[in-house]
């Protein structure tokens, strides 16, 4: 996959899912890290978003 490097920065690996639901197919493309993308992001010390 191809990834624009300021994204990547940002929040760090994406996971890419197929789906199949009611007939329809796509792609889900969903950063690993909401937030941040390295260690040094402050949400790598919680346990979720509220």
């Amino acid at each position: 996959m191809l990834l624009e490097k300021d994204l990547k920065d940002q929040f760090g690996s994406f996971e890419v899912q197929y789906f199949e639901q009611n007939g329809a197919t796509g792609v889900f493309v969903q950063p690993q890290s909401p937030i941040g993308g390295n260690d040094d992001s402050p949400c790598s010390s919680c346990s979720g978003c509220n």
